[in-house]
């Protein structure tokens, strides 16, 4: 377990915890993280994001093996047809149970109704056990590993989770994404939708830290001082943009965050994200993280409309992959030969199946007036999408 603290005194005030402990200005405060790195790896198909966690989570402990095997004892065809779900929970803990070398953890299936008892699994499994977890998100749509918690640590000893660090198998996504912890809860760590032995629970596949767990609190926090009173618009300047997101990565536990420093191309400027109504959804902005300690990179961050809060971090590399408009003319113009195209100038993010972190921007054409979305890396599918009969 690396466990990283930063001693800078917070200067903001936590929002979402009635607690007076928290909102004293002489009481200091500090971050520490609880980290039990795995290395991220793509998923080999739609369906292998369960597959995917489980390889990642062994090869922490040096155990060869590949997503196709990992896959092909996960899923059960006769639990499939009652639990809908690709790799369910049973199936993701047996695979592991055979497969960790007796000395790591024994895995478990922690469900629970609410998601402050997931959240206790996690960062229990974390800080007691050293194990990394694997976690049913996004309605059960899809499986990620939990791999490292940020702690916000006051002078009387009261803690709480401000974000966890997720490596998402999802093709194309960035190492160790930081997801802050309301977004986690209204975003990702959501109740399972799919059979019947683990619907409407929260589901982690991790360690049994009973004995040793306690319940965890989760608390977010934003700048108080960067938080502009109408919310965040589409007119906002760059620099306020800028100096919000680093004041609210600073009240994150960002100590070394900075602006991004010369340069005019698309990448190193802030870009305003809808959904499919054009109702501004939020802002992903550049910043420079490369004297950060968890990224040690330049990164995007995501923030709030509302308040400015910070809503998740990752690195630049490949985080958006989305085409201009010419590139997504050109795409379509050679699939759809002949066909009238019309792109819409805006980037999209629109929760569905495939969408789940904040950088899954999408761009919107129309095809001889059907409606289409394209994806990372030039994938196109229809437009709304379908609801989907399977899970992760």
């Amino acid at each position: 377990m690396r466990r990283i603290a930063f001693e800078k005194v917070l200067r903001t005030k936590p929002i979402a915890k009635e607690d007076s402990l928290w909102f004293e200005d002489d009481v200091p405060r500090k971050f520490e993280d609880e980290m039990t790195p795995v290395q991220r790896l793509d998923q080999q198909t739609p369906y292998f994001c369960g597959a995917a966690c489980a390889v990642m989570i062994l090869r922490r402990y040096n155990v060869s093996t590949d997503q196709s095997s990992a896959y092909h004892v996960i899923h059960n065809d006769a639990r499939f047809e009652i639990e809908k779900l690709y790799s369910d929970p049973k199936g993701m803990q047996e695979y592991l149970l055979e497969q960790l070398p007796a000395a790591s953890y024994v895995p478990s299936i922690n469900s629970g109704a609410t998601f402050t008892e997931a959240l206790s699994c996690i960062f229990n499994g974390i800080s007691f056990a050293n194990a990394p977890c694997a976690v049913l998100v996004h309605d059960g749509n899809h499986w990620v590993v939990v791999d490292g918690a940020r702690i916000l640590v006051n002078g009387r000893g009261d803690s709480a989770i401000v974000g966890v660090f997720v490596q998402n198998p999802t093709t194309g996504s960035t190492p160790e994404c930081y997801v802050e912890a309301d977004e986690f809860k209204k975003i990702w760590l959501t109740p399972n939708q799919y059979g019947r032995t683990w619907l409407n629970k929260f589901v982690t596949v991790g360690s049994n830290t009973a004995e040793h767990g306690k319940p965890v609190n989760a608390i977010s926090v934003v700048d108080l001082f960067a938080v502009k009173k109408n919310g965040l618009d589409e007119t906002l300047a760059t620099d306020d943009l800028i100096k919000m997101a680093l004041g609210n990565l600073l009240a994150n536990g960002f100590s070394d965050a900075n602006a991004i420093s010369g340069g005019g191309a698309d990448v190193t400027q802030p870009i305003p994200v809808y959904d499919e109504s054009d109702n501004f959804s939020h802002w992903i902005v550049p910043v420079d993280l490369t004297q950060d300690k968890t990224f040690s990179d330049f990164c995007y961050c995501a923030l709030n409309t509302g308040s400015g809060a910070l809503l998740e971090v990752a690195r630049m590399d490949a985080a958006l992959n989305v085409l201009n408009d010419k590139e997504v003319t050109a795409l379509l113009a050679n699939q759809f030969s002949g066909q009238v195209i019309d792109v819409r100038p805006r980037f999209y993010w629109i929760r569905s199946a495939y969408v789940l972190s904040r950088f899954d921007v999408v761009r919107l054409a129309t095809v001889s007036g059907k409606q289409v979305s394209v994806f990372k890396g030039g994938i196109v599918r229809s437009f709304p999408e379908k609801a989907t009969s399977f899970g992760g």
